[in-house]
């Protein structure tokens, strides 16, 4: 029975998962080109491209911090940045904007994705992955906070 015991506390962390990875996947439907870089308060920059028309994957975005702090993001389109100050809004969407699996790439750990997406005229809207609705929750769709022309 002893030499059985880690195999089945292997096998147990396994069914149930031992850890969650937060992700947030991102429809780029603006008709262009696009360079996601995501700014976390933390410090940490992460930089995705994104074809038209395609869904990329980043790390989930956080709730504010409790000093106010906030996940920020600048698209390019190659012409102009968008910037969008605080994109903590993704981190509380209801449930019917997030999906989650525990049969993907990360498994045994379970996958929790917020969805969102670029809208042609450069806003964050929220994508709901379970049922249908034509309504978005509060705040969105967030505006980009500032607009910078490239060079």
């Amino acid at each position: 029975m002893h030499r059985h015991l880690p195999l089945i506390v292997l096998s147990a962390l396994a069914l149930t998962g031992c850890c969650t990875h937060m992700t947030t996947a991102v429809r780029n439907e603006t008709g262009k080109n696009v360079t996601l870089t995501i700014h976390r308060y933390s410090g940490q920059t992460e930089t995705l491209a994104i074809r038209a028309g395609a869904k990329a994957r980043c790390g989930g975005v956080m709730p504010r911090s409790l000093d106010g702090a906030a996940d920020s993001w600048t698209v390019s389109d190659g012409q102009s940045r968008f910037v969008f100050a605080d994109v903590s809004p993704i981190a509380t969407m209801p449930d019917a904007f997030i999906s989650s699996s525990r049969l993907t790439g990360d498994f045994p750990c379970k996958r929790v994705t917020q969805h969102v997406r670029l809208a042609p005229d450069m806003t964050i809207q929220a994508v709901r992955v379970i049922g249908y609705t034509a309504a978005q929750p509060a705040p969105f769709p967030i505006q980009y906070t500032k607009k910078e022309e490239e060079r």
